[in-house]
């Protein structure tokens, strides 16, 4: 069995997918936000031999909140990768209006 990489500490409170989609100007719809989600918490798992620690936050719609998956910020560029790879063209271009 391969050895994982050591967890990365998350000190300054980390990042969630939505906030990645939001970064980008991209509003996803639930089946994209799922898809990305899953990829990032796959790939996590992947290379650190657990998923992602999760956290209740507020819904982006600002009534209640949901379980978020957390992940360092240094993961953002990887998690907007994931973003572009599932939303296509859409997400690669900066939104102008």
């Amino acid at each position: 069995m391969a050895t994982k990489k050591r967890e990365p500490a998350i000190d300054d409170g980390g990042i969630t997918v939505i906030q990645v989609f939001q970064h980008l100007g991209i509003i996803p719809d639930r089946s994209e936000a799922w898809s990305v989600g899953s990829r990032c918490a796959h790939q996590y798992r992947n290379e650190f031999g657990r998923w992602p620690r999760k956290e209740n936050r507020q819904k982006t719609t600002g009534t209640g909140s949901h379980c978020f998956a957390i992940y360092p910020s240094a993961w953002q560029s990887r998690i907007a990768s994931t973003i572009k790879a599932v939303c296509g063209e859409a997400a690669a271009m900066p939104q102008l209006f």
